[in-house]
């Protein structure tokens, strides 16, 4: 909050019905934030208190009515951190962020299946970065990335021990079709893999025509430019043609290998702080989590948000 809301804000602590409708929702969000992070310091002393007994002292009979006496904790809520500080003991990274309260309970249980001493740095780096639903997404990938490498080396002999979501859903007259040229002595796999590779290379084509047709617009816009395509108008619309080949080769879901949510974005792989141009072969349409999670990835965008929590002493 600027220094002179603050001013005021604390002038009219006690006279609340003279502030702003502005100035009393910056107040509002300012005691929600101190809340927030105030409970999940006092959150993070809880192993402690647990391992001293001091409840005790003070006359409760546990951590967990001594955490909900004093702070409104839920039970859930104080096992839950007093488990993770337990299974943290191998990975001190991340037991680190638990018991200074820097990093929430809530994100590392999201973290905590798949943590282990070696990817430790990465959990808690991302952990920090990410937003709690980014952080879900990410070990869920991970969880599936694990799952599909251990069905590498498994042979599906039949379609039928294949399970029914992953399935393929052929309408029956398609499925007669590809049965009448299996029974001719068609190899299915050949064919289909010839017929993927031909529309990757339409779709391949078809982007680098888009990007040569980019490059020419902002030659003939700016003059005296060289034909790079790396300085263009700075626009953020992106070229109904360009949408379109990215919805041929991806759909309307996200390109993210094993995501099946819908994209709500377009992710420049080339910053477009740098590179405002809208090259198709750069461009990749994404959900809002796995926007978030490659974003992350720039060391520069954790940079940022490394000041901006700093400045606002905000934890998540």
């Amino acid at each position: 909050m600027p220094q002179a809301t603050v001013q005021l804000a604390s002038t009219h602590l006690h006279s609340d019905s003279t502030l702003s409708d502005k100035d009393l929702l910056n107040l509002c969000k300012q005691y929600g934030r101190n809340t927030l992070v105030w409970r999940q310091k006092f959150v993070a002393l809880l192993p402690e208190v647990e391992k001293r007994k001091l409840y005790v002292k003070l006359g409760y009979g546990s951590t967990i009515e001594f955490a909900a006496r004093l702070a409104g904790i839920s039970k859930d809520q104080t096992l839950r951190v007093i488990q993770l500080e337990k299974k943290f003991k191998s990975t001190p990274e991340l037991k680190k962020l638990l018991v200074s309260g820097e990093v929430s309970v809530n994100k590392l249980a999201r973290v905590a299946s798949v943590v282990n001493e070696e990817n430790q740095d990465f959990w808690a780096s991302k952990s920090q970065l990410l937003s709690q639903h980014a952080l879900e997404t990410l070990v869920r990938d991970t969880k599936v990335v694990r799952a599909h490498s251990q069905e590498s080396n498994k042979t599906v002999h039949s379609i039928q021990q294949v399970p029914q979501s992953k399935q393929l859903q052929l309408s029956s007259k398609m499925h007669e079709r590809l049965l009448a040229l299996q029974n001719k002595g068609m190899n299915l796999e050949e064919l289909m893999e010839e017929f993927l590779n031909q529309r990757e290379k339409r779709i391949q084509e078809e982007k680098e025509r888009l990007a040569q047709e980019l490059r020419e617009k902002v030659v003939k816009q700016i003059p005296n430019i060289q034909p790079t395509g790396q300085t263009a108008p700075r626009s953020r619309y992106i070229p109904v043609g360009v949408k379109k080949v990215l919805k041929q080769e991806y759909g309307d879901k996200c390109a993210h290998e094993y995501c099946t949510n819908k994209s709500t974005t377009i992710h420049h792989k080339r910053r477009f702080a740098t590179d405002p141009s809208h090259n198709p072969l750069y461009l990749l349409p994404m959900c809002k989590q796995h926007h978030e999670i490659t974003h992350a990835i720039d060391v520069r965008v954790q940079e940022q948000r490394r000041r901006c929590r700093e400045s606002s002493g905000y934890l998540e």
